[in-house]
C-alpha cells in the first residue's frame, strides 16, 4: 500500500492510500503509527477482518 495520508486518532491510526496502480484503500491500525504520506507499507490482512465496498460505497 502506498500511503497518501495518515490520521492519528489517539488509540488508532487511519491510513489512506492505494494498492496496485489505483485501487483506493484505507486501513485502521491500533496505536499511533510512524508512517507518513508517500511511505509504502506491506499488508497481510486476514479476510475475516476486511470490509470491502464497491465504487458506490455499497458493501460487497
Amino acid at each position: 500500500m502506498t500511503v497518501s495520508q495518515v490520521e492519528q486518532l489517539g488509540s488508532t491510526s487511519l491510513l489512506h492510500g492505494t494498492v496496485g496502480p489505483d485501487i483506493p484503500f484505507e486501513m485502521v491500525g491500533s496505536g499511533q503509527k510512524q508512517v507518513r504520506g508517500i511511505d509504502m507499507v506491506h499488508l497481510a490482512l486476514p479476510p475475516e477482518h476486511l470490509h470491502c465496498f464497491d465504487k458506490d460505497g455499497l458493501r460487497l
